[in-house]
């Protein structure tokens, strides 16, 4: 189990595989095999984070591993794939993040690619 980390930012950016080339990359993150079925989080803009705390402002959640984010502000907004989906949060919503969605199928052509 990781250890709770309290993290004043301008928010948290989580990508799959099929993310990770984008968004991700340019703010700092790694670009993942297209197979990968891990997730990628980074922290937006981390104000003064603790040292111990370095490591988990950017790092992968593997197949059975949980990411559980606890919202701190009145209110705000958590945006999916761009600004054109995305719900509000309130001051103590939890947010959770796993592995666990079915794969994304994308049929090019003849052929079938699976992807996250």
């Amino acid at each position: 189990m990781s250890p709770l980390v309290h993290a004043r930012s301008s928010g948290l950016r989580v990508c799959t595989a099929v993310g990770s080339t984008a968004a991700m990359h340019s703010a700092g993150g790694s670009i993942m095999a297209s197979s990968s079925t891990d997730l990628q989080y980074m922290v937006r803009e981390p104000i003064n984070p603790h040292p111990l705390h370095q490591t988990f402002m950017h790092k992968l959640i593997r197949e059975d591993e949980f990411l559980h984010v606890k919202f701190g502000n009145r209110q705000g907004d958590a945006f999916v794939d761009g600004s054109h989906l995305y719900f509000s949060v309130g001051f103590g919503d939890v947010v959770e993040f796993s592995t666990e969605a079915p794969q994304l199928q994308i049929f090019l052509k003849d052929e079938e690619v699976s992807c996250v």
